[in-house]
C-alpha cells in the first residue's frame, strides 16, 4: 500500500455536498463538523467530518441562495447572509426557523457573516452590496436594530472579520482593492491597506492579531495589521484569482485556493510555498484548517470537499529543505570543493592574523585607557578626601554654634520659670486676701441676717399679740350689741 501524502485526502473524502456548488463553510470549535452555504435549495446544511454525512435537516429560511456563513465561537449559534439580503441568526440546538437580524427589501446581497471572539458581549456582524457592516450584539432580547452601522466603502463589500487578539476590532476587505480595519464600538478606522491590483475575495487574521492575510487578484499578500504595510513580497505561484485564503491555528501556515485548480500551501515565516501545488479538478472556491489544526479542507465549485491531513505538511517541508541541501552539494565537483576548503583556509587564516593583531591593537588601547581611569580616579579619591574634610571643619563650626544657641535658650528658659514663679507667688498673695476678704464679708452677712431674723420674729410676735386684741374686742362688741 502506497504511504498517505499531503496529496491523498483523508477517506471517505472526496465527497460532494448536496444541492450544488457550496458558496462558504465554517467549522464548528471542537472540530467535529462543519456548515455549508450557497446550495441550490437555498439551504444551510451541517456535516459530519467523521463520516463524510449530513447531520440532521437543513436550516431553511432564506428566499434566495445563502451565501455566507460563519459559527459562533462557542457553538451555539449560526449566522447566514444571502442573495435575498437577508441576515438569519439560528440556535444550533433546536435548528428552528433563524432569527431575521436584516431584511432590505431593495435589490441587493449580505456576501460575508462573521462572529467576534468568546469575550463577552458576543457580536455579529455582515456586510454586503450596500457597502455598510452591520453589528448586533447576542443576546435573548435582540431585534432587527444594530447597535452599530458603518460604512466602509464605495464599493462592495467581500469579506469581514473580527480579530481574535482584540475583540472590538473588525477587518473589512472591498471590491475597490483595500483591506480596512475599524473599531466595532466607535466606527473609527484604524488601518488601511493597499497593494492587491483587483477586488479581494478573502481575508483571515493570524492568531493574536497582529497580521492579516488576504487573498485576491493572483497574490496573497500578509500585512502588519498594527501600520498597514506590507510584510515583505506578496506570496506568488496562482495563476489566476485567489478565491479563499485560511491560517492555521499555529500561524505556521497559510493556505491557498484559486481559480487555477490549485491548492497551495506556504511557510508563513520563510514565505515559502511548501511541496508541488494540490490540484482539482475543478476551481477552488474554499480553504478552511480545522480548529486544531491537524486538517485542512478544501471545496471546489462543483460542491467537491477533500479533507487533507496537515501532519504531512512538516515531512514535505523537511524534505523540501534536505533536497535543497543535497541538489546544492551535487552541484559542486569534487575538484571544486577541494577549490573551495583551500579558499576557506587562507581565509581563515587570513582573518585570524587580522584579528590578532587587532586584538592586540585593542588590548594596548586598552591598557591605556585604563592607566588613564586609574589615574581619573585617584584625583577623585584625592578631591573627594579634600571635600570630606572641609564637611568635617563646617560640621564642627556647626556644632559649636549649635552648643552656644542652646546654652543661650536653656538660659533663656530659666528666667522665664523664674519669672513665671515670681508672677505665681503673687497671685497666691491676693488670693489669700481676696479669700479672707470673703470670710469676713460672709461673717458680717449671716450676723445681720441673725439680727434681721430676731426682728422679723419680734414683729411676728407683735401680730399675734394685735390679732388677739383685734379678736377680743370684736366679742365684746358682739356681746354689747346682744
Amino acid at each position: 500500500m502506497q504511504p498517505p501524502s499531503v496529496q491523498q485526502p483523508i477517506p471517505p473524502y472526496p465527497i460532494v455536498f448536496a444541492d450544488g456548488h457550496v458558496r462558504s463553510v465554517a467549522f464548528f470549535p471542537d472540530g467535529s463538523g462543519i456548515v455549508t452555504a450557497g446550495h441550490y435549495d437555498n439551504s444551510t446544511r451541517i456535516w459530519d467530518l467523521q463520516t463524510g454525512q449530513q447531520d440532521g435537516q437543513p436550516l431553511l429560511g432564506h428566499s434566495h441562495h445563502s451565501i455566507c456563513v460563519a459559527v459562533s465561537k462557542r457553538g451555539t449559534d449560526i449566522v447566514t447572509g444571502g442573495l435575498d439580503n437577508k441576515v438569519f441568526l439560528w440556535d444550533v440546538g433546536n435548528r428552528q426557523a433563524g432569527r431575521v437580524l436584516f431584511a432590505d427589501p431593495s435589490e441587493g446581497s449580505i456576501c460575508t457573516v462573521g462572529f467576534n471572539s468568546t469575550v463577552p458581549p458576543t457580536l455579529v456582524a455582515s456586510g454586503g452590496s450596500n457597502r455598510v457592516i452591520s453589528i448586533w450584539k447576542v443576546k435573548p432580547d435582540m431585534d432587527q436594530t444594530p447597535f452599530n452601522s458603518i460604512s466602509v466603502s464605495d464599493s462592495a463589500i467581500s469579506s469581514i472579520q473580527f480579530s481574535p487578539g482584540y475583540p472590538n476590532l473588525i477587518a473589512v476587505a472591498s471590491h475597490d482593492k483595500k483591506v480596512q480595519i475599524y473599531d466595532a464600538y466607535n466606527g473609527q478606522k484604524k488601518a488601511c491597506f493597499d497593494g492587491h491590483t483587483s477586488f479581494i475575495s478573502s481575508l483571515t487574521w493570524f492568531p493574536g492579531g497582529q497580521r492579516i492575510v488576504s487573498g485576491g487578484d493572483k497574490s496573497v499578500w500578509i500585512w502588519d495589521s498594527r501600520t498597514g504595510r506590507p510584510i515583505d513580497a506578496p506570496l506568488l505561484g496562482h495563476e489566476k484569482l485567489v478565491k479563499s485564503v485560511s491560517i492555521s491555528p499555529q500561524g505556521r501556515f497559510v493556505a491557498s485556493g484559486s481559480n487555477d485548480r490549485t491548492l497551495r500551501l506556504w511557510n508563513a515565516a520563510t514565505r515559502q510555498q511548501i511541496g508541488s501545488p494540490i490540484t482539482h479538478s475543478d476551481p477552488v472556491n474554499l480553504v478552511a484548517f480545522s480548529p486544531d489544526g491537524t486538517a485542512l479542507l478544501s471545496v471546489t465549485n462543483k460542491g467537491q470537499g477533500f479533507l487533507w491531513d496537515t501532519k504531512y505538511l512538516e515531512v514535505e517541508e523537511g524534505l523540501q529543505s534536505t533536497r535543497g541541501v543535497i541538489e546544492d552539494l551535487v552541484s559542486f565537483s569534487a575538484d571544486a570543493r577541494e577549490e573551495i576548503r583551500e579558499l576557506i583556509e587562507i581565509e581563515f587564516k587570513n582573518t585570524s592574523e587580522e584579528h590578532a593583531e587587532a586584538f592586540k591593537d585593542q588590548r594596548l588601547r586598552f591598557e591605556e585607557k585604563a592607566a588613564e581611569h586609574e589615574g581619573r580616579f585617584n584625583n577623585l579619591q584625592n578631591l573627594l578626601s579634600e571635600v570630606k574634610s572641609d564637611q568635617e571643619r563646617q560640621f564642627s563650626m556647626l556644632m559649636i554654634v549649635l552648643e552656644g544657641i542652646t546654652h543661650k535658650q536653656e538660659k533663656q528658659a530659666n528666667d522665664l520659670d523664674r519669672a513665671i514663679s515670681g508672677i505665681r507667688d503673687e497671685n497666691k498673695n491676693e488670693f489669700q486676701a481676696l479669700r479672707d476678704a470673703h470670710s469676713e464679708l460672709s461673717s458680717r452677712q449671716d450676723a445681720k441676717f441673725v439680727d434681721i431674723q430676731k426682728k422679723l420674729n419680734d414683729v411676728q410676735r407683735e401680730l399675734k399679740v394685735l390679732q388677739t386684741q383685734i379678736t377680743n374686742l370684736s366679742t365684746t362688741m358682739t356681746s354689747r350689741k346682744n
